[in-house]
């Protein structure tokens, strides 16, 4: 070892320039790494959609019709059973995300959280009593969402299955990351849902870059957002205290909006129709159309992602190439360079194996510099994320590895092409 440090010193503008290729490509790789993350996740979840049938359940409750069925407080009590067996049955998957903005009491955010900001038809606060309320953006995401998008929390917990059904006046809700310049776990929010106060418990926050693929486009990036449990409730509203005139609007938005959910599944037109007609005979819902979705959106992002993911494997390939050639090309610059000072090791006794082993270790040593700083970097911008950690130091090793094995036979081959008995002679 003292040998590589002394070799390093006398070669350093060879191993600083080593060392900032190895700085370079550790963070190319590092951030590679990260892509390659969040793409996988993303893969993930288009899995669950390519190849699948896609129904949406519309309800056609308009206008005097509407008013009409909910005139009948009967209605309500077939309309929660027939959402409630949407959900429940097992032949299909039931997807539901609801974007829903909802008032926050009292918001610290800024413009960009604002339910319409995007399309520039922002909503200014406005006053319930003494309350200040803010529209933000929101969605509502049955279990299913979840589970099919591979959500993931950078802090807290996931809802349970008692957070789907409401309680009191306490709503659990996730926040994307954005928000948790805002909040902490633990806050409660005081929120308008439906027109209807209720307190809400911050219990986690979304990973960044969070993605959903949603009713009316592709995806949806949650970062902003603030995403409650699709909530339903534990008997049929008219068992229910709270079932009045002044909170028919909750009920009623509660009730449609989970029974215009989504069906993914592999099964055909005709079977599907079979399936919900069952239901709607058994609860007595028949308002309602089954409607093939846009698959369209949904076959593009398909294809978008498997084409990042060729994308992220062609650009890491086509990086090792190019930082292994760059790596052995400056390594054959610095042993030609250092040639006269290895035959003076020969005469003091070493071996070429030695030699080869000196040249391999100043160029691990250099590596190992300079793919140090980047790792600490990772270990901060991902909170210590192992799964990370340890893809990124696989792909550091291979590289380690295969540039090594390559050095050594750039090595041997230069020093066979040297005499060494008459260099030796002088």
């Amino acid at each position: 070892m003292k040998i590589i440090l002394t070799l390093f010193k006398q070669n350093k503008y060879f191993n600083l320039l080593n060392i900032l290729i190895a700085t370079v490509f550790s963070c190319l790789l590092m951030v590679l790494v990260i892509n390659m993350d969040y793409t996988v996740i993303e893969s993930n979840t288009v899995e669950n959609f390519k190849d699948k049938n896609l129904y949406q359940i519309s309800d056609e409750l308009y206008d005097e019709k509407e008013t009409s069925f909910f005139s009948v407080p009967s209605n309500y009590d077939k309309l929660y059973n027939f959402s409630k067996e949407l959900e429940e049955k097992l032949k299909y998957i039931y997807y539901n995300p609801v974007w829903q903005p909802i008032g926050v009491a009292d918001f610290k955010g800024d413009i960009k959280y604002d339910a319409y900001y995007e399309s520039g038809n922002n909503q200014p606060p406005f006053n319930i009593g003494d309350t200040s309320y803010r529209t933000v953006k929101s969605m509502r995401f049955n279990k299913t969402v979840f589970d099919l998008n591979n959500l993931q929390l950078k802090t807290g917990k996931m809802f349970k299955e008692e957070d789907y059904v409401l309680h009191d006046n306490i709503i659990p809700i996730i926040l994307g990351s954005d928000l948790s310049n805002i909040y902490k776990l633990g806050d409660t929010i005081n929120i308008l849902f439906y027109q209807k106060e209720f307190k809400a418990e911050v219990i986690g926050f979304l990973n960044a870059n969070q993605k959903v693929l949603a009713a009316n486009e592709p995806e949806v990036l949650l970062d902003r957002y603030i995403v409650l449990p699709a909530i339903n409730f534990s008997e049929a509203p008219s068992a229910i205290k709270s079932f009045n005139s002044q909170n028919e609007l909750f009920f009623k938005a509660i009730l449609l909006s989970n029974s215009n959910g989504k069906i993914v599944t592999d099964s055909s037109p005709l079977e599907i129709k079979k399936t919900i007609n069952e239901i709607s005979t058994k609860t007595g819902f028949s308002d309602f159309t089954i409607i093939g979705a846009n698959t369209i959106s949904t076959d593009i992002l398909v294809k978008m992602t498997e084409q990042h993911t060729g994308v992220l494997i062609s650009v890491l390939v086509v990086l090792f190439l190019i930082i292994m050639i760059i790596s052995v090309f400056v390594m054959y610059l610095k042993v030609k360079r250092s040639i006269s000072t290895y035959l003076a090791l020969l005469i003091s006794g070493a071996s070429l194996k030695d030699i080869y082993k000196i040249v391999i270790g100043e160029f691990i040593f250099a590596n190992v510099i300079g793919c140090f700083i980047p790792v600490l970097f990772l270990l901060f911008i991902t909170k210590g994320s192992i799964l990370l950690l340890t893809n990124y130091l696989f792909l550091v090793i291979v590289f380690l590895l295969v540039s090594t094995l390559l050095i050594n036979i750039m090595v041997k081959k230069t020093f066979h092409t040297i005499d060494i008995v008459q260099s030796l002679k002088g």
